[in-house]
């Protein structure tokens, strides 16, 4: 009964020639009757203006309110792994290190922390397109952004004062990656993009040459980078930190997607050492309540318990105010066995979201908690947690006129925060094997699961191993397992081995892994 009534306050959407518009608006009790959440598909493009009249959202309060964050779902604290919610925000505000300005970055960090900036700084293309569209709210014209050769010095500027170890920017392009990169390298920092040859915005992840050093780069995907850094100021240089930048698919009725590209992305990790995993980046889902969040904290998207009663709903998540669809229960879980913690604590973001919102486009549209940072809680430990406003003025300023502005780059506010490694030695396990599928496992897996994991992973080999193993995994003619091989397959088996155990030993210690564990899915497939 209530869904019913849930899924009717849903905001309509319209299209308008080729261009799909969606709003969704929820409102809270605490709230200015005016305040909407925007849903983003390419956030800064499509939007209806605002034509909400007040009365017509405070007659949602009561029931909004009970649904947007469901309960029993994402009220975690990043603190403990108790679910928590403090019945007042600025009791929970307190509970946490928060730094501001350039100077508290210095002050709070220890010569043993590393931190980490995230930020979408609005691509080039985004901005053309918003800046040839014309936008009002409440008969105000609202003014373009400025060209990129004006926000450029703004972005490094506002990077260079926060001085992270670590940079993830989401929405760069190939040209503003090669005008941006010798501005980095001169702060210190080495990069990569994730798309060398597509104007297609992208993500690029950057790194304290004096901090980190590239230990591996994984697979690119269409929406996300990851790769592996070496910490040279671990002892022996021995810790070794996975970094996963996303911007995930940005239309607000695409959840599935969203989490399949995490699964993706999760999945290139896992067979490789590491000590440590960050996730973060522009999700497109709010952080209290939406799948990915769901799936990241609890390792896979549970499917809601049976109620009793037909009006206790309180445990269906909502995301967007839509229902999971039932394709998202499905996806596999991921291999982090319920380690991954947002370093944002996600009930607070959700009671007081005009106080923490990192978008907002035009004037009092805004949204909490789309751009999130995840770590692994056995691993790290969060030290503080960057401010997302330097003044309540600033926040004021941007609720009253929207961004970007003359004097902030992007309609996304950066995200970041300070990790210490929680043992400063090699005790550390390696996540790669809490990561692997166990062999029992795999009895529960079809043929076709075996070996649709078993080509994921071939994708994380180079393409002269990928062709070797083609040769190696191909049948030979004529031959059945447990029956007695002719001269002929005798020969040809011996080949075989012989090649097998070249490619092994000539593979890196990863790749091994990797290899071995392509071979034994086969194996186990071959019995299905």
């Amino acid at each position: 009964m209530l869904l019913q009534q849930r899924r009717k306050i849903v905001a309509p959407f319209a299209i308008l020639g080729t261009i799909a518009t969606y709003c969704i608006k929820s409102t809270f009790s605490n709230y200015t009757p005016a305040t909407a959440f925007v849903v983003p598909f390419s956030l800064r493009r499509f939007y209806l203006s605002s034509s909400s009249s007040s009365s017509s959202s405070s007659s949602h309060v009561s029931s909004i309110r009970s649904i947007i964050v469901p309960r029993n779902v994402l009220f975690m604290s990043s603190t403990n792994d108790d679910i928590a919610a403090s019945p007042n925000g600025e009791e929970e505000h307190s509970q946490f290190d928060w730094i501001n300005d350039k100077e508290q970055w210095k002050t709070k960090k220890t010569p043993k922390d590393f931190s980490i900036l995230s930020w979408n700084i609005l691509s080039q293309n985004a901005s053309t397109v918003i800046k040839n569209e014309t936008y009002s709210y409440k008969g105000i014209d609202i003014p373009p952004p400025k060209p990129w050769e004006y926000r450029m010095p703004q972005i490094t500027q506002k990077i260079h004062d926060i001085n992270a170890d670590l940079c993830c920017l989401q929405e760069m392009d190939i040209t503003s990656f090669e005008s941006m990169e010798p501005i980095m390298k001169k702060m210190g920092y080495e990069g990569v993009l994730q798309k060398k040859e597509s104007s297609h915005p992208a993500v690029a992840t950057f790194w304290k040459r004096g901090r980190f050093q590239i230990f591996q780069s994984l697979k690119v995907r269409s929406r996300t980078l990851s790769v592996l850094l070496q910490d040279i100021l671990s002892p022996n240089s021995s810790l070794v930190l996975a970094v996963t930048n996303v911007h995930l698919e940005g239309h607000p009725h695409k959840i599935a997607q969203r989490v399949q590209q995490l699964h993706h992305a999760l999945g290139d990790t896992k067979h490789v050492t590491h000590h440590a995993a960050l996730v973060c980046g522009d999700f497109n889902c709010q952080v209290y309540s939406s799948a990915c969040s769901s799936y990241l904290r609890c390792g896979s998207v549970q499917p809601p318990a049976a109620a009793d009663d037909d009006d206790d709903d309180d445990n269906v998540l909502l995301e967007w105010n839509q229902p999971i669809p039932p394709t998202v229960y499905a996806i596999p879980k991921h291999a982090y066995n319920n380690t991954l913690k947002s370093a944002y604590p996600p009930s607070l973001l959700a009671k007081s979201p005009q106080d923490y919102f990192t978008y907002i486009r035009l004037p009092q549209r805004f949204a909490a908690g789309l751009d999130h940072l995840w770590y692994t809680s056995t691993s790290l430990n969060c030290v503080a947690l960057k401010q997302i406003f330097s003044s309540e003025q600033e926040r004021l300023c941007m609720l009253q006129n929207g961004l970007p502005s003359d004097h902030f780059p992007s309609d996304h506010l950066p995200i970041g925060a300070i990790f210490s490694w929680k043992k400063e030695d090699t005790t550390l396990p390696d996540l790669r094997y809490v990561a692997s599928p166990k062999a029992n496992l795999d009895k529960n897996k079809s043929a076709s699961e075996l070996l649709e994991e078993a080509e994921e992973l071939k994708e994380n080999l180079g393409q002269k191993q990928q062709l070797e193993l083609e040769y190696l995994l191909s049948p030979i003619p004529n031959f059945v397992p447990g029956q007695k091989p002719t001269e002929e397959q005798k020969i040809a088996l011996k080949h075989q081995k012989r090649r097998r155990e070249v490619l092994i030993k000539d593979a890196s210690k990863d790749d091994c892994v990797v290899i071995e564990r392509i071979f034994k899915l086969y194996r186990e497939a071959s019995k299905k």
